[in-house]
């Protein structure tokens, strides 16, 4: 079990070291994010797998930085989180043939022909957003592009929305400005 937690943390490092996630976010600098240490979701959701899995790994996340479920009292955030496809044309391995002809002694001639496959694939980005319940004003957004595949295996799919979700909250809640 002592273990498993640095291997954990080694793999989740290695996803996101290797991945092509792309991470937009923006916040309000305005905004006190000193005091915010409850949410609830802003929509009923988690109709479909992509969505609780989502859902699950900002729970984990937020409760990591010691923002809980509001439960029965009321939220200090409302938080918003959903994936948006994409469809992308992937180029697969293709087969080629060829035939050739001696025609001297170390001269040849050939022709060659080959083909390709292309194939639609569904790329996912995550958008995530933070509104103060007491303004209703939206204090801080991300989103995630290229954050998971659809036709994935779930196993695949979980950590990919995982590793994405940890590193878009990496910058949750912004670090202090400095006045000015």
């Amino acid at each position: 079990m002592r273990l498993a937690i640095p291997l954990s943390a080694l793999l989740l490092g290695t996803l996101l070291a290797c991945s092509p996630l792309k991470v937009n976010y923006d916040y309000d600098a305005h905004a006190d994010y000193t005091r915010y240490h409850s949410y609830d979701w802003a929509t009923a959701g988690g109709d479909n797998f992509t969505e609780r899995r989502i859902r699950a790994a900002v729970e984990k996340e937020l409760a990591t930085k010691g923002i809980q479920p509001a439960g029965s009292n009321p939220p200090d955030l409302l938080v918003s989180a959903f994936p948006v496809y994409r469809d992308e044309k992937v180029r697969g391995v293709g087969v080629g043939l060829g035939i050739g002809l001696r025609i001297l002694p170390g001269v040849s001639v050939g022709v060659g022909t080959g083909t390709g496959r292309t194939k639609t694939q569904a790329i996912g980005r995550i958008l995530l957003e933070f509104r103060d319940t007491r303004s209703s004003q939206v204090i801080w957004k991300a989103e995630a592009e290229d954050a998971f595949e659809g036709g994935s295996t779930p196993e695949e799919s979980e950590e990919a929305i995982q590793a994405a979700v940890a590193q878009m909250l990496t910058r949750f809640p912004p670090k202090a400005q400095p006045a000015k």
